[in-house]
């Protein structure tokens, strides 16, 4: 009998072959509590068995009931979650997100039918990744939101759900949701024991301190960073060790101490070079090719940011493919390569167009890419887009610098002396009132 044979059988067909399989006579199988007339009828096609009957007779063989009466030999609920994970897989391997959103939304009105919380949970999971991939930060939330308001995921277990929400969060740059988020995740942790919960721990805590910074609560991020530091001292994990680096370098870098800032991800590379893993090597690099750029070393920015692409490899992260593209389009305008800086940063800006956050130092290097050309009223539109992303942002008061004293220069070039006068201002300015919050920082 071929694989899909079962399926093509009938009830009573398939009853009997179990029956005759096992070396059952009707009257043995009686047993079961249904009568050898009962029995003869249903597998004679004659009688469609109760559930009640399917219930008793898949017992004697033993079967489940779903087998008896359909040929599957898992459940319905099991089959779902089949196509769930092949649509999670899916979305993992960057297939076409049209058509696995299509899958997913039937899987999800089923596991609602069903009234499946964990399935539907995933469900609404998955749905929120497909959105992020399409760039629809707002959906994302949404369903994210959904998914664990379904109560069949804890912050302990399923830290790629919450983890997805507060970067999302972060994304539509609602910190004060990814902070608060983060804090309830950090809470919840105390209900399992500390031993299963150290990588979420870290986790959620250096994501708090990313969205701390961005509120400008540098004292606070750095608090919970010497934390986390102490704790990852005691685990001794490379990898916890190595994040944890990273994310000193972020916040040193947003403070304007790039020397502290490059220590911390040199040491972030030396530890992620024995753990092995790329993407955050990858990452590693890309800071650090950020940060020589803030200090006008394309040189050095270049190989970091060659080395970046290197370990990123080809499924590479539509935003971190766009900050790449960012960083190595200053470097290129630094080198005087007008052409490969324009082409840089116009993908750059492609990719980054609904992350704000990044967005601003897409412009700031299409702007000097253009000014390097010598198109100055293009290079002035793009430092104007560039400036007004970045001013209000204390965490990127050094690449405004950067952008306003480029935009003054770019200005005073076009003869628009009054407003170039204007932008250097507005650099002393910054820089004056970062040091003055630098000093206050230090006193306290």
């Amino acid at each position: 009998m071929s694989d899909d044979a079962p399926l093509q059988e009938s009830i009573g067909q398939r009853l009997r072959r179990l029956r005759h399989e096992r070396g059952l006579s009707q009257e043995q199988l009686a047993a079961s509590g249904l009568s050898v007339a009962h029995i003869s009828r249903i597998e004679s096609g004659k009688r469609q068995p109760s559930v009640k009957a399917i219930r008793l007779l898949a017992q004697e063989f033993p079967v489940s009931p779903e087998y008896l009466e359909t040929g599957h030999t898992v459940t319905a609920s099991e089959s779902l979650e089949l196509r769930l994970a092949d649509a999670e897989i899916r979305i993992r391997f960057g297939e076409d997100s049209s058509e696995v959103l299509a899958s997913l939304e039937d899987i999800y009105l089923e596991a609602q039918r069903a009234g499946d919380a964990s399935l539907l949970g995933r469900a609404l999971f998955a749905l929120g990744l497909v959105a992020v991939s399409q760039s629809r930060h707002r959906e994302a939330a949404r369903q994210l939101e959904r998914a664990i308001q379904t109560g069949s995921m804890h912050p302990a277990t399923h830290l790629n759900v919450f983890g997805a929400l507060a970067r999302t969060y972060w994304l539509l740059d609602e910190y004060e949701l990814c902070a608060d988020l983060l804090q309830s995740c950090l809470e919840r942790l105390t209900e399992y024991p500390p031993g299963e919960t150290a990588v979420a721990r870290t986790t959620y805590m250096t994501r708090l301190s990313y969205a701390l910074s961005c509120l400008g609560e540098f004292d606070r991020a750095r608090d919970i960073l010497m934390e986390v530091s102490e704790e990852e001292e005691q685990r001794a994990d490379p990898y916890g060790r190595a994040r944890l680096y990273w994310s000193l370098a972020r916040l040193s870098t947003a403070e304007g101490r790039l020397p502290t800032a490059l220590e911390y991800a040199r040491r972030s590379i030396a530890m992620l070079e024995t753990s092995e893993d790329d993407v955050h090597l990858g990452r590693a690099h890309l800071l650090c090719g950020l940060i020589f750029n803030l200090d006008d070393w394309a040189e050095e920015a270049s190989k970091h940011l060659a080395l970046a692409e290197k370990f990123f490899g080809p499924r590479i992260d539509p935003i971190d493919l766009g900050q790449l593209r960012t960083e190595q389009a200053k470097s290129r305008a630094q080198l005087g390569d007008s052409e490969g800086a324009v082409a840089f940063a116009e993908e750059a800006t492609r990719l980054l167009e609904s992350d704000p956050d990044h967005l601003g130092s897409a412009w700031h290097a299409l702007a000097k890419a253009h000014a390097l050309r010598g198109n100055v009223d293009t290079a002035c539109l793009y430092y104007e887009k560039a400036v007004e992303c970045m001013d209000s942002d204390r965490s990127e008061w050094r690449e405004a610098v950067q952008a306003y004293r480029g935009w003054a220069l770019a200005l005073k070039e076009a003869d628009h002396r009054e407003a170039a006068a204007h932008a250097f201002g507005r650099a002393a300015e910054i820089t004056r009132r970062q040091k003055t919050r630098a000093t206050g920082t230090r006193g306290r």
